[in-house]
């Protein structure tokens, strides 16, 4: 399990560009809510003019994009899993095994995958506290197997 319990917990992974469509499963827990400022759970590893990323705002919204900024849900301390399909304009989120949005997230490209702190340092875009017991990435477009995936992740770790 990762577990990011200060502002500047990151970890890089060793993921290379991801042209759209792309899933993403990720199981995780926040460990603290309410922080300042807006916080990144996964961001790109680099340097793009439009990003792809999970991350919680100053208010508890819990936003995704990849050039179109979306609330999903609000923070919350529970476990769960985020499934996530960056498609463009066909982009579909999911918490817990329930589509929560579907629509544009926009169509930036994945360049790298960063859990955690923000990877420009002179920004100071801080990690919200959380753990990440899982995640996958596929290159792919994996709706067709949304419920299959989240069955075995919601199976092992008793989510929902």
């Amino acid at each position: 399990t990762a577990h990011f319990s200060t502002n500047d917990h990151r970890l890089k992974t060793p993921v290379g560009s991801t042209v759209q469509a792309f899933t993403i499963f990720m199981v995780m827990q926040q460990t603290t809510i309410g922080q300042s400022g807006n916080r990144r759970f996964f961001s790109q590893s680099q340097s793009a003019p439009t990003v792809n990323e999970l991350r919680v705002d100053a208010s508890g919204n819990v936003q995704a994009t990849a050039g179109q900024l979306t609330t999903v849900f609000s923070e919350s301390t529970d476990l769960i899993l985020v499934t996530m399909l960056f498609n463009g304009t066909s982009s579909i989120i999911r918490k817990d095994g329930v589509q929560v949005f579907s629509g544009d997230l926009g169509g930036a490209n994945n360049i790298g995958l960063n859990l955690g702190k923000y990877f420009d340092n002179s920004l100071g875009i801080n990690s919200p506290f959380f753990k990440c017991p899982e995640l996958a990435l596929y290159n792919s477009n994996k709706t067709a197997d949304f419920t299959e995936i989240e069955g075995y992740f919601n199976d092992y770790y008793g989510i929902y």
